[in-house]
């Protein structure tokens, strides 16, 4: 949205596919993440430092599980991830979720919804495949929509309720999608929404002020 509303915190669904081409995935899985900590949402069990809990490993530190150890493909988007942008600076976002520990073979899908309503975004997505530390963001297109696909599916119109979703090109390295949104337009129901409250103020204010004249001068006659 715009400035005033950088911490507004958007749904996302997160899906797993294990059956890449010559590659399925089988068994379960615990998936762990990390947060930016405030401009991001997730919901999470701590584990202290030690504890066998995690595909029957040892953690060196405390963690974070999403969920429970299921089939990846069943993943029903545990945790109810919601993030913001955090950020004035336009391409810049403090927000973000990571999940730890999708195996390799796995294509990943990430789902926006727009819950704000009367408000409409152009959505874009950048996606890194090419390195691990997901710095190398470069532009993708949107994979599906319910909204309007822009030209070249390289954007999509998002109004409230309506989705966008990028599911990951496949890759070796780690994977990092980034979902940007840009006001496209706030609709007649969401202006007056925005701006309905401070109308009836004005006009309230200036009804008193005609009844305060009309006693004033009733008051002189």
């Amino acid at each position: 949205g715009d400035n005033t509303m950088i911490d507004h915190k958007f749904p996302f669904e997160i899906s797993f596919d294990t059956s890449n081409g010559s590659l399925p995935v089988s068994g379960t899985f615990q998936l762990i993440a990390e947060t930016d900590g405030a401009k991001s949402s997730l919901t999470t069990t701590s584990v202290a430092a030690g504890a066998k809990t995690v595909n029957g490993n040892d953690t060196t530190a405390e963690i974070k599980k999403v969920g429970d150890a299921v089939v990846l493909a069943s993943f029903a988007n545990a945790g109810n991830p919601k993030i913001a942008d955090g950020s004035t600076t336009t391409g810049t976002t403090v927000g973000m979720i990571k999940y730890i520990g999708i195996p390799y073979g796995v294509v990943s899908s990430v789902k926006e919804t727009n819950d704000n309503v009367g408000t409409t975004y152009t959505t874009t997505v950048k996606e890194d495949v090419t390195t691990d530390t997901g710095t190398d963001l470069a532009a993708a297109t949107i994979t599906a929509t319910t909204g309007t696909m822009g030209a070249s599916d390289a954007s999509a119109t998002i109004a409230s309720t309506q989705t966008a979703t990028r599911t990951a090109a496949v890759s070796n390295h780690n994977v990092a999608i980034q979902f940007t949104n840009v006001l496209a337009i706030i609709s007649p129901t969401g202006v007056a929404l925005r701006f309905a409250p401070y109308a009836v103020i004005l006009a309230a204010g200036l009804a008193l002020l005609f009844v305060s004249r009309r006693r004033r001068v009733d008051e002189e006659e």
